[in-house]
């Protein structure tokens, strides 16, 4: 059975630290990058992608610009502290889910 491999794009220590386990205690194969900046350099190997909103550097809709630009069909999931309308259906237009 194939082992997924889920990015993580987060740069709260302890968010992304408990997903990450969280992940690999269901026998994902998990990354964690804590900004998007490298994302191009690893997106093929990718499955689907955790991404917050907000980030250091490009904030996690440009970056989600930058991976659906390459045309690779990869999901995203939205994972963020903002919860206006605005940012859930930007979040829904670019990627699958938006969670807050």
């Amino acid at each position: 059975m194939k082992r997924y491999n889920i990015l993580i794009v987060e740069d709260d220590l302890m968010i992304g630290d408990l997903l990450k386990k969280i992940l690999q205690r269901e026998e994902y194969n998990v990354r964690w990058m804590k900004e998007g900046k490298d994302i191009i350099d690893i997106i093929h190997e990718i499955d689907l992608v955790i991404m917050d909103v907000m980030l250091p550097g490009d904030d996690g809709y440009q970056i989600t610009k930058k991976v659906n630009s390459l045309g690779l069909n990869i999901p995203v999931i939205f994972l963020s502290a903002r919860n206006d309308i605005e940012s859930k259906l930007q979040g829904l237009t670019m990627g699958e889910d938006y969670m807050t």
